[in-house]
This record gives C-alpha cells, structure tokens and sequence, in this order.
C-alpha cells in the first residue's frame, strides 16, 4: 500500500469517527453482508439500510482495484455527490449519529 493510500485511509477513518463516533457502532447496527456474488438480495438489504455495505470476493481483481484507487486518488477535481435520500434516511443509523 503506498504512503498516500494509508494517510488518505487514516483520514476517513478520523473523519468518520468526529462525524459518527466510534466506526465498531455502525457496524454493529448494520453488518457488512459478504456474499458470493451481487443479487437483488444483497442490494436490498444494503439500500433497507440492514447493511453498512456489501463485500463480494475477487469481485474486482487486486491489480485493477489498485489502478482505480490511483486513478481516483490523482484526481483533484474530484468532489462530492449532493445525494439527496429524502424520508428513507430515518430508518438508517448513522442518522441518529450526526
């Protein structure tokens, strides 16, 4: 892992966690669901908020996961999505959190 990967790594995590507390909380009322491969299932349950996210092994290869998180770390007109989730937010934990 390069020297900018791990600082940009440390990073998130001290923002979440001045953001939501401490990050073992969010997992604990939502589980990352690990499955074989993505179905309406594991999307569901991601989007129901009963999931904090969603692993699925070599679903990417390492080689290429490496290349995009260069990409996408090089990129400095990069910003943030406006993501509106309207009433759904409710039912999510983080938003008792904030």
């Amino acid at each position: 892992m390069s020297a900018r990967r791990t600082v940009a790594i440390q990073r998130l995590f001290s923002i979440l966690e001045q953001k939501y507390g401490d990050p073992q909380k969010l997992v604990d009322n939502a589980p990352l669901v690990v499955a074989e491969k993505l179905s309406n299932d594991v999307l569901e349950t991601l989007f129901e908020h009963r999931a904090c996210g969603i692993r699925i092994p070599n679903f990417y290869s390492k080689d290429a996961c490496a290349r995009m998180a260069d990409i996408l770390s090089s990129d400095s007109g990069r910003q943030n999505w406006a993501v509106s989730v309207g009433a759904s937010f409710d039912l999510c934990p983080l938003s008792s959190a904030s």
